[in-house]
């Protein structure tokens, strides 16, 4: 499906470039919350920052 690679560089890209942000881990849950997102659960994992699981109400 996604090459794993690529799909990380895609998300570096947007991050550091103009319009990108990186967020806290409380900007991400404002963000699930006000999307709907009520169960979500972040991650931390060695080989990336983190990973979000959000599931809509």
């Amino acid at each position: 499906m996604f090459d794993d690679l690529s799909l990380i560089f895609d998300l570096l890209m947007i991050a550091h470039s103009s319009g990108g942000r990186e967020r806290t881990q409380l900007e991400w849950e404002k963000l699930l919350e006000k999307g709907g997102f009520l169960r979500y659960q972040i991650v931390t994992v060695p080989s990336l920052l983190a990973i979000i699981e959000a599931y809509p109400k």
